[in-house]
């Protein structure tokens, strides 16, 4: 009996499935899609991503495909879409600038397929990339930190991705996972804090010399203004009470004036009456005196 080589029926099985199946997603496939592939969630994709983002119908080809491989029962399946999905993603990799917004999320997939066909090390380089585009992207640390630990037996360096991995995302509940699990001691790595760079024109920091040139400015406009603000004061009459002052007086003291009257700085000097007290009424004058 004559054996037919695995590698021909893997190529037969292959050829037939892609003969049975469409190459983009199906509207039920696209429902499970990312919303800048038509999925859930919707947005302006045109104006998020540009004109480029003609060019990413590929990544999400490439995502369709793996998320085929999942539901794939026979090897020959899963290796066909795991080689489509590489295809489609290096597409996208190849045409669209590294400042493409989705460039990070795209190496991430692309690490991914690189995984599951068995090639750890284009999976590692990849999720590296994605990390030196946006350090924020989660998912790469995770899986490079798995990676290094799990699969290359490198628990230390898994450590170092975490540990940086938290520094730039403080407060992830997966990064402080990993992080314990592969040897970190709490508490947590310090957050890095993002230092806000100085606006155009404006002065990063000032020097000693700068700031007392900034005082001695505000002493000479105080001292500029101060004549104003003591002519104000002069001319208005005095609010606050004078404390080293005698107290005003009661209802029952002196009558203003009087030499009995000893509060009223500017009231005039009388002399003492010779005439009648003040309880003795005056005479009237005569007629044309």
């Amino acid at each position: 009996m004559r054996t037919i080589p695995f590698c021909l029926i893997l190529l037969a099985s292959t050829g037939a499935l892609a003969g049975q199946e469409s190459y983009g997603p199906t509207p039920e496939e696209t429902a499970l899609l990312p919303p800048y592939c038509g999925g859930p969630g919707g947005g302006d994709w045109k104006a998020i991503l540009g004109e480029a983002r003609i060019w990413n119908n590929h990544t999400c080809y490439g995502i369709n495909r793996l998320n085929r491989y999942y539901k794939s029962r026979t090897a020959g399946e899963r290796s066909y879409h795991l080689q489509t999905a590489l295809q489609d993603f290096n597409y996208s990799v190849d045409h669209l600038p590294q400042t493409f917004p989705l460039m990070p999320e795209i190496l991430y997939y692309r690490g991914v397929t690189h995984k599951l066909r068995g090639t750890p090390a284009l999976a590692m380089a990849d999720w590296q990339k994605s990390i030196s585009l946006d350090k924020h992207y989660v998912r790469s640390i995770q899986e490079l930190a798995d990676l290094l630990a799990e699969k290359l037996g490198r628990p230390e360096q898994a450590l170092e991705v975490v540990t940086e991995g938290l520094r730039d995302n403080p407060g992830v509940k997966s990064l402080q996972q990993r992080y314990t699990r592969y040897g970190g001691k709490l508490p947590y790595p310090e957050p890095r804090v993002a230092i806000k760079p100085p606006q155009e024109g404006a002065p990063v920091a000032k020097g000693e010399s700068e700031m007392a040139h900034a005082e001695k400015s505000d002493a000479e406009k105080a001292k500029a203004t101060a004549p104003a603000a003591d002519a104000a004061r002069t001319d208005a009459p005095s609010q606050q009470p004078d404390m080293g002052k005698a107290k005003e007086p009661s209802p029952a003291a002196p009558v203003m004036g009087t030499p009995d009257n000893p509060w009223c700085r500017f009231c005039p000097v009388v002399p003492p009456s010779k005439g009648p007290g003040p309880s003795t009424p005056q005479d009237k004058p005569k007629a044309g005196q």
